[in-house]
């Protein structure tokens, strides 16, 4: 290699640090309910009365004319309980926050000298956000395991940087395989085996690889975890917790009542964890 390509080198992979990485984490949106309308709590009261559905949790919003302060009514709706598969939605949300940030990453990168023409120039993508957001990761619950996003097996990038989630098969797959098949394919294939067959395996297979603190990371910088309370995910539906052991000792604690109906404190059972609020 001569000094001119040496210095192209150099100064290149300079150039593709001189932006900011970034972040990880999506920011709150703000949002106010007004929850003085009259009508709608009478509604909502109303409903939640009888005997055989006062203890269930709910709430409703007015979206009606796209108002900037919702109405809304809530019942039981700040009690912390075990939500089961629902909490697959959860792992959902995260990907694509996932893949919305690995793609801005690689455009900008690409846009400052990136070349995509050698093989694993994906690598180059991955270790700077690697760099930039494990210390963010490990500083969001510093008492609990410390994990990274696969990107590898989560995302694809094309050499424009746009991402995706890899697919292998095709909805005739994804319906034989069904709910209690074993997965096949890639994550994108799971992604669609988890959310249209509630298939455990898959939902573990999409849930595990974008590590516990980045999901609750997520979820808690966009406003759907405060305060101890809200959507949490800390099992994968197959018995991988955030905390090895029994009793999934990275969950939150559920409501006092939801503790006793549910028969349990924390979790369903190991690799079933997750709260809702």
């Amino acid at each position: 290699m001569g000094v001119l390509e040496v210095i192209e080198a150099i100064f290149g992979d300079l150039n593709l640090l001189s932006h900011t990485p970034v972040d990880p984490f999506p920011s709150a949106y703000s949002l106010t309910f007004d929850t003085s309308n009259a009508s709608l709590t009478t509604c909502q009261t109303t409903a939640s009365t009888p005997a055989a559905v006062k203890d269930l949790c709910g709430a409703e919003v007015d979206l009606t004319g796209n108002p900037a302060n919702p109405l809304y009514a809530g019942h039981n709706d700040n009690d912390m309980l075990y939500v089961g598969s629902m909490a697959k939605l959860f792992g959902m949300y995260v990907a694509f926050e996932l893949k919305s940030r690995v793609e801005k990453q690689a455009k900008k990168m690409i846009a400052n000298g990136l070349s995509t023409t050698t093989a694993g120039w994906e690598n180059k993508v991955y270790d700077e956000l690697k760099k930039a957001w494990k210390p963010k990761l490990d500083a969001k619950f510093p008492s609990l395991p410390s994990g990274m996003p696969n990107f590898a097996q989560i995302l694809k990038l094309s050499t424009t940087g746009d991402a995706s989630f890899p697919v292998q098969k095709t909805a005739a797959d994804i319906d034989r395989i069904g709910e209690n098949g074993t997965p096949e394919g890639a994550y994108g294939d799971w992604m669609k085996s988890m959310m249209r067959w509630s298939n455990n395996e898959a939902a573990g297979k999409c849930i595990f690889p974008l590590s516990y603190p980045y999901i609750n990371g997520v979820l808690g910088s966009a406003g759907f975890f405060t305060a101890n309370k809200g959507l949490w995910l800390s099992g994968d539906f197959r018995g991988n917790d955030w905390v090895t052991g029994p009793g999934n000792k990275g969950g939150q604690p559920l409501a006092s009542r939801f503790a006793s109906a549910q028969g349990r404190t924390l979790a369903m059972s190991p690799g079933q964890m997750s709260e809702g609020a």
